[in-house]
């Protein structure tokens, strides 16, 4: 039995760049999330959370998802400059911390009419904080193991791991 849930895997995808040749150039993985924008109605934002270094200085990339309907993969443009020059990306406020994220036309997924898997927001990310950790550390100390245990405890709530 693996330890990550096969929905977890289907909601990671490959970013890349278009080269000279049309060739795409793959530069690194992101993950797809839901963002709950409407409670109660199911509506969410698609979003591309990677790596700061994998978008700096790009006009567009190509995301690659592994679909559940159609089995095949599919290649999607991504601009990440509007007409106006506006960045479509969003970078950690510390230049240090190597996330970024974008906000994906869910149109373009919608008349795609593929069938994706993403992290949502409201049933598969809870905080640090619920699940027992109390405060990020700077440090590299570990959490007890009463911590550890409350922690799987809460993570088996929302099917983050598999039962004992």
């Amino acid at each position: 039995m693996s330890f990550i849930p096969q929905r977890y895997l289907d909601s990671t995808l490959a970013v890349g760049r278009r080269g000279a040749n049309s060739k795409i150039n793959w530069m690194g993985t992101g993950l797809l999330l839901g963002r709950l924008i409407a409670p109660g109605q199911n509506q969410y934002d698609a979003l591309l959370v990677t790596n700061r270094h994998v978008l700096e200085e790009q006009d567009a990339i190509v995301i690659r998802f592994n679909l559940i309907e159609p089995r095949e993969s599919m290649d999607f443009e991504v601009p990440l400059v509007s007409a106006d020059k506006t960045s479509a990306v969003t970078f950690h406020s510390d230049s240090e911390i190597d996330v970024a994220v974008v906000k994906l036309d869910d149109s373009v997924l919608q008349r795609s009419g593929v069938h994706i898997q993403a992290f949502i927001s409201n049933l598969d990310c809870y905080p640090l904080q619920q699940a027992g950790w109390g405060e990020l550390r700077s440090d590299d100390s570990r959490p007890t193991p009463e911590q550890e245990a409350a922690t799987r405890e809460r993570a088996a709530q929302f099917d983050l791991l598999p039962s004992k």
